[in-house]
C-alpha cells in the first residue's frame, strides 16, 4: 500500500489501467471491421461489388458484396437489400436466410444483404448497444454484428448542422413515363432539398437517390439507385425495423406504383395468421428507398417494417437475448401501465358522454404499444419479412406474367415459428441448412 501512496506511482498505476481499457476497447471496435462470413446458396451464380456500378466505391469501406442469381431462363429482377440500417438485426439476417437457400426458376434474384457496410463498423453512439449477437445453428452458434443506424463517423465527418439531401437524376424522365397512368404522382416535387438533422447525413435511407460526387453515404445511395436502373429491377425490396411506439410498424410500404400488387400481397397474408397493413409512400418524406426507387427507377418499390424491443425508447438493459428473443421486461411494465391508463380514460370518456360532454378522441386512449408478454423474436421478426416478400412476390407474378419471378428454398412465417431461424442459417463452419419447408 506504500507503493499508492506515492502520487506518482499513482498517476503511473491509472495511466497504465486507462491504457488497458483504451486497448481492450480498440480491439474489440476493429472487431467489427471483420465482416462475418456468408453462405450463399448453390443457385449462385455471380458475386459482384456495388463498385460495378459506380467505381469510385471500389476498395473503400461503401463497397459491398452483390449476390446475383440467374436462373438463365427469361424473367423479371428482384432486388433484396438488407443491413440499410445494420442496427435492424432481423433486416439484415431475412436477407442472409434469402441468400443461403434461394434457388431461382424463372427470372433473376439480387440480394444485398450488406447495403451500407460502412455502418456495420460501428454501434450508435450513447446507446449502450452490444456489438454482436448470436443464432442458435444445428452446428453451434453463429455470430453477427449488430451495427448502427449510419455510416461509421470515421469515414465521414463531420456532420452538417442541417442535411439537405441531394436531388440525384432520373426523376423527370421517369415521372414524365408514369404520371398519366399514376395520377396520383402528380404534383410530387421530386427527390432532395429536404432539411433533416446534421446526423441524416450520414443515413442511407435518407440518401437516396445518391450523388456520384457526394459524401460516402450518397455515393452508396447512387450506386444502389444505379443497380437498380441498369440492371433493370422490377420489384425492389427494403427490409427494415422500428421501435414498438413507431407508428409505421408490421407494414409493407409501398410507392403509388406498387400499391397495388402490396395490396392483393395484404389481402394473402390475411390468411397466414399473420397481421399487416399497407401504407402508401409520402410525397413530402424524400430520401427513402421506398419512395425514390420508385422515383428515379422503372421498379416497384416497397419497404418492409417489423416492431423490435431493442429499438424502443422504453427498453431496459440491451442484451444478445434481447435482440434475439425479443422479450423485454420494460415493455412488460409498458404493456401493463397503457392498459390501465386506456381503462381509466374509457371509463371517463364514458361518464362524460353519459353527462353530455364531448370527449376528444386523443383524451379517450393513449398511444397503443402492441407488444406481447413473451416478446417479439427473431424468429417471428424474420418470419414476417419472409412471408411478406413471398406473399409480394406471387402478387407480382399475378400482375406481371409476362416477366415471372419464381424461385424456391425460401421459408416462411410457419417455418419460422416451427423449427426457427437458424434452421435455415449455413453452421458457423459452413455446414448447409438442414430446416424442411412447410407449404402453404
Amino acid at each position: 500500500m506504500k507503493f499508492l501512496n506515492n502520487p506518482i506511482h499513482r498517476a503511473h498505476l491509472l495511466l497504465a489501467c486507462g491504457l488497458i481499457v483504451c486497448l481492450i476497447s480498440g480491439w474489440r471496435f476493429r472487431l467489427m471491421w471483420t465482416p462475418e462470413p456468408l453462405f450463399p446458396s448453390s443457385g449462385l451464380t455471380e458475386i459482384k461489388m456495388l463498385s460495378d456500378w459506380h467505381a469510385p466505391l471500389a476498395n473503400t469501406v461503401g463497397d459491398t458484396e452483390v449476390y446475383i442469381f440467374d436462373s438463365g431462363v427469361p424473367g423479371g429482377t428482384l432486388l433484396i437489400s438488407g443491413g440499410t440500417h445494420p442496427n435492424e438485426p432481423a433486416a439484415y439476417i431475412t436477407s442472409v436466410v434469402i441468400l443461403e437457400n434461394l434457388q431461382v426458376e424463372e427470372g433473376r434474384v439480387i440480394v444485398i444483404p450488406r447495403t451500407n457496410a460502412a455502418a456495420f463498423m460501428h454501434n450508435d453512439s450513447q446507446e449502450a448497444m452490444v456489438q454482436f449477437y448470436h443464432l442458435e445453428t444445428p452446428d453451434g452458434p453463429r455470430p453477427f454484428r449488430n451495427g448502427s443506424r449510419v455510416t461509421a463517423p470515421v469515414f465521414q465527418w463531420p456532420d452538417p448542422t442541417i442535411y439537405i439531401n441531394p436531388r440525384g437524376d432520373g426523376f423527370e424522365e421517369i415521372q414524365a413515363k408514369y404520371e398519366e397512368a399514376y395520377p396520383s404522382l402528380r404534383g410530387n416535387p421530386g427527390p432532395g432539398r429536404q432539411m433533416l438533422a446534421g446526423i441524416d447525413s450520414r443515413n442511407l435511407n435518407r440518401a437516396f437517390p445518391g450523388t456520384p460526387n457526394g459524401t460516402l453515404t450518397e455515393q452508396i445511395a447512387y450506386a444502389v439507385t444505379t443497380l437498380i436502373r441498369e440492371e433493370n429491377v422490377d420489384l425492389a425490396i427494403d427490409y427494415h425495423e422500428a421501435s414498438p411506439e413507431y407508428p409505421t410498424n408490421n407494414v409493407m410500404v409501398a410507392h403509388q406504383r406498387a400499391e397495388g400488387i402490396v395490396s392483393w400481397a395484404e389481402l394473402l397474408i390475411s390468411d397466414d395468421n399473420m397481421a399487416i397493413a399497407t401504407e402508401t409512400s409520402s410525397l413530402q418524406l424524400r430520401g427513402l428507398s421506398h419512395r425514390e426507387w420508385g422515383d428515379t427507377t422503372d421498379a416497384l418499390s416497397v419497404l418492409f417494417e417489423s416492431a423490435n424491443v431493442a429499438m424502443g425508447r422504453m427498453k431496459g438493459k440491451t442484451t444478445e437475448e434481447q435482440i434475439v428473443t425479443g422479450y423485454d421486461g420494460a415493455y412488460v411494465r409498458v404493456m401493463h401501465i397503457q392498459r390501465l391508463l386506456n381503462e381509466r380514460l374509457a371509463a371517463r370518456a364514458a361518464a362524460a358522454d353519459e353527462a353530455g360532454r364531448q370527449v376528444s378522441e386523443r383524451s379517450r386512449r393513449i398511444l397503443a404499444v402492441e407488444v406481447p408478454n413473451e416478446g417479439i423474436s427473431m424468429d417471428e421478426r424474420v418470419g414476417r419479412h419472409l412471408q411478406s416478400t413471398l406473399r409480394v412476390v406471387e402478387s407480382y407474378n399475378d400482375e406481371h406474367f409476362d416477366k415471372p419471378i419464381t424461385f424456391s428454398g425460401v421459408p416462411g412465417i410457419r417455418d419460422m415459428r416451427t423449427s426457427g431461424v437458424g434452421m435455415f442459417l449455413h453452421g458457423p463452419d459452413g455446414s448447409p441448412p438442414t430446416g424442411e419447408i412447410i407449404p402453404f
